[in-house]
Parts: C-alpha cells; structure tokens; sequence
C-alpha cells in the first residue's frame, strides 16, 4: 500500500529563503491524496524552475574573460601606433627644416657640399645624435648613429631631399606581432624657388673694385648718343656697387648691388616685363657660380704654336697651344673645339669669325675692334659646355670696341679680369628692334663696364650647359 506523507509548512522567516533555492514555486503541504485528480502537465508543471532556467548571472564575467586580451591587444597596439605618429611627427620636422637649411645655404654659397654638411648639421640639432658620416659628400651625405639615420642628396639646379629614420621598439604590441621593433621615416624636399622673372643674372661684376659695374654713355650709336642695355627676363648684377653715368637707358628686371647704386638712367623695359629696373642694395654677394664648373678648365699649358695659316682652321693639336690669334679683314671659320692660346686673341679690320661650338681660353685678353663681326657660339656639350670665352690670368680683358659687332652664344668668364663691351653686342640690325639676337649671353667678370647698345639673355643657358647666376638669395621651399 501506499503510504501518503503529510509536509508540514515551514516555519516563518525560512518559507521564502527556501522556496527561492528551488525555484520560487509554490509546494502545496497537502496530503498527496489530494493531486490524485490533478492532470501530468500540471504536476508538470508545478515541478518545474523556469527562474533556474533564466538565470544569467555570471555571464559578464564569461564575455569579460573571452574579450579582455583582445581589448588589451587593441589597446597596446593604439598606443605603439600613436607612439610611432609622434615619432614620425618629430622626424617630419627634423627633416623639413634640414631641408630648407640646406636649400637655403646653396641659394647663397652655390656649393652642394656646404648645403649637405648644413643640412646634417642641423638634423643632429634636433634631436639626432651626432653620427657617423658618410656619401660623396658634393651629392649625396649619410649620418649613422644607432637607431638613428639619414640621408641626403642634392640635385640640380638646387633641390636638397632629406630622409630621417629612427628604429623604434613596439613596447605592447610585439607581444601579439613576429618583431619587436619597426623602422619610421619622413622625407622632406626643398628647392630653390626662382621668382617669376628676373632670378637670373645676366651680367655678373665680382667684388673687387668699388663700382664693379659701370655704364657710360660715350659711344655714338645709330647716329645718337645712347647706351643701350637690355637683358631679357635676367638681371644686372653687382657684388660691389653699381653707377650709371650719363644717363644711358636700361632695361632689366632688377637692378641688384651688395654696396651702392648711384647715377640715373632712362628705364626702357620690353613689353609685359615686371619688374622694371627694380633696384635692390646692400644685398648678399653672389659666389662665382662658374668656378667650380670653368675653374678646372682655364688652364693653358703646351707647347705654343703660330696660327694656321688660311682662314679655316681648327684648335691646336693635343699637346700645344696657339701663341696668339689675329683675325684681319678676312671671312674665318673656326671648327668646333677648345681653343686654348698662350697669349692674345684679336678680332679687327672688317673681316668676320664665325664658328659653332666654340670656346677660346686665353691667357691674354679678347679684343675686338674696327668693323669686325663674329658669329660665335659655345659647345652644348663636353667640359666647356656653355663657355665661348675665358681666362683665369689676372689682368686679362674682352674688350668689345669701335664698331665691331658681336653675335655671341654663351658665357663670357673672366673671374680675375674685366669685361668692356663699347660696340654692339648681340643688338638686331633693326635699331628700333630691342629683342636679343641671342637668347643666352652672360658674363661674369671681376668688373664689367657697358658703352654701347648691348641685349643679354639666360632663357636658352641651361639647355647649353652654363650654370645658373642666381641674382638674389634665393626663396627655399618645401616641395615634398
């Protein structure tokens, strides 16, 4: 037989504690004979703990312990990123104030290595330790040291690029990545900005004299008294002082002296050419731009010979030199080469001198006189490219006089002599016409007087291989 239990209810302050470890159902304390009518799916029912079943505590903890590392990788490697931002940041400055540094050097001094030596000077002022240094030094210059290094380069006509790195150690994320360290770089590129017209020189006076660059007016030209110079889009410039006598007339973009400008002139500028004889003093000398390109070439050494005889000739034989040249009032042709003279070198009577590829290097000086007239124009290539005339002896002269005329093609280099132009150089037939008959000439010379109707320009130099004559510390920026 069935034995039938009776439950006794609980005593008061212990019925709800227990029927919330069971579940919070409802226990009938009645004789069990009582549910003998009672359906399965209720007493089903009655057993069952829904709130058992949808307990979630302890869940977060689960979630907590699955996620965390992963929160702590984010995190760790958040803060290496930021860490190698910040040290990219400070590289990028470093590199950026290098390279105008550098930029800005070479736009005064024109030597490359000077612009790379400063340019590692001031990477190890900011925050760089002093390194090992290293590279050609005239076009490319390391600094090592430890984690730290850098790189840089100067390309013509005047870009200095930089390139700073430093090793860095992932402090949290190496744990989650296969090193332990990274390399962060920052390049930074600046470059000499010419201005829009007028950045280059055409005439170049080098200090020496007091008025390292005169013009007079005491040459009868065209049936009137006038000097006449014009340099197309490139300047009139002077490491010393400039005077204008006579009132001659002038047209040039700038007017640019290291000492005084004194005297007066009539401005006559080409069409839509801004500025117009803007003058500038008291400005920074220019450093010969020529010396370290013509300086190794000026040299004349051989055995002296006389000149051929006939009126086509071509430079002397290896090994020799011409004693001097003379050019009467014949029709010359000069074969292209590398005239070197051990003396002077005449241009007179009414004859002419024609010649492509042409360069004569004196010891003497370069006249030209009478009613003579040369077509002459510098090689484009080889290691005179762009020069047509120069000497390196002190005391030597060109000497345009008289009624010669010149059609002349490249630079005129005479760093320890002058330069006097009184006849007409590179003018047009056409009086009235102002547009050079060639669109490079330059000269750069110990001093430089101009007498007569004279049209420079530096539009076509660089393609004919003559280094640029910047007029006036030039503007540094950041292109990269």
């Amino acid at each position: 037989m069935l034995k039938l239990t009776t439950f006794l209810p609980l005593q008061a302050g212990t019925r709800r504690p227990f029927l919330d470890a069971i579940g919070g159902e409802f226990i009938v304390a009645a004789p069990l004979r009582a549910m003998a009518g009672t359906p399965r799916r209720h007493l089903a029912d009655a057993m069952h703990c829904p709130r058992l079943k949808s307990d979630q505590s302890g869940t977060i903890s689960a979630v907590t312990a699955l996620i965390l590392p992963i929160m702590i990788g984010v995190m760790a490697l958040g803060f290496d990123i930021s860490y190698r931002a910040a040290v990219r940041s400070q590289l990028q400055r470093t590199a950026d104030i290098a390279a105008l540094a550098g930029a800005g050097l070479y736009a005064s001094t024109v030597s490359a290595s000077s612009a790379l030596t400063a340019a590692a000077n001031v990477i190890e002022l900011n925050g760089f330790p002093v390194g090992t240094r290293g590279g050609n030094g005239t076009s490319t210059l390391t600094d090592t040291y430890g984690n730290y290094s850098a790189s840089i380069s100067f390309t013509s006509p005047g870009t200095i690029t930089v390139t700073a790195q430093r090793v860095v150690s992932l402090i949290f994320s190496h744990m989650f990545l296969s090193t332990s360290s990274q390399t962060v770089s920052a390049t930074a590129a600046a470059q000499i900005s010419p201005r829009a017209s007028g950045n280059l020189s055409c005439a170049l006076a080098l200090n020496g004299s007091s008025n390292s660059i005169t013009t007079t007016d005491n040459l009868t030209i065209s049936g009137g008294k006038n000097t006449n110079i014009q340099m197309s889009g490139c300047n009139l410039r002077s490491d010393a002082s400039i005077q204008f006598n006579g009132t001659p007339t002038v047209g040039t973009p700038n007017i640019v002296a290291s000492g005084a400008i004194g005297g007066s002139y009539n401005q006559n500028c080409q069409a839509g050419q801004t500025p117009c004889d803007q003058q500038s003093i008291s400005m920074p000398q220019v450093p010969d731009p020529f010396a370290s390109v013509y300086g190794g070439v000026l040299g004349v050494s051989g055995t002296p010979i006389s000149q051929p005889a006939g009126t086509s000739f071509g430079p002397a034989p290896p090994g020799s030199v011409y004693s001097s040249l003379s050019f009467g009032s014949a029709d010359y042709t000069l074969s292209p080469g590398i005239y070197y003279v051990a003396g002077s070198v005449t241009f007179g009577g009414d004859g002419s001198v024609s010649g492509s590829g042409v360069t004569i290097i004196t010891t003497g000086s370069i006249k030209a006189a009478g009613d003579s007239t040369l077509n002459l124009s510098a090689p484009s290539s080889g290691p005179t490219a762009g020069l047509l005339f120069g000497s390196v002896s002190p005391g030597a002269a060109v000497a345009f006089d008289g009624n010669s005329t010149q059609n002349l093609t490249g630079a005129i280099y005479m760093p320890n002599g002058s330069v006097t132009i009184t006849g007409s150089t590179n003018w047009p037939n056409d009086s009235t016409d102002d547009t050079p008959v060639s669109n490079c000439l330059v000269s750069i010379a110990q001093s430089v007087t101009f007498a007569g109707s004279s049209s420079f320009a530096a539009s076509g130099c660089a393609s004919l291989g003559v280094p640029a004559t910047y007029d006036l510390p030039s503007i540094a920026r950041l292109t990269q």
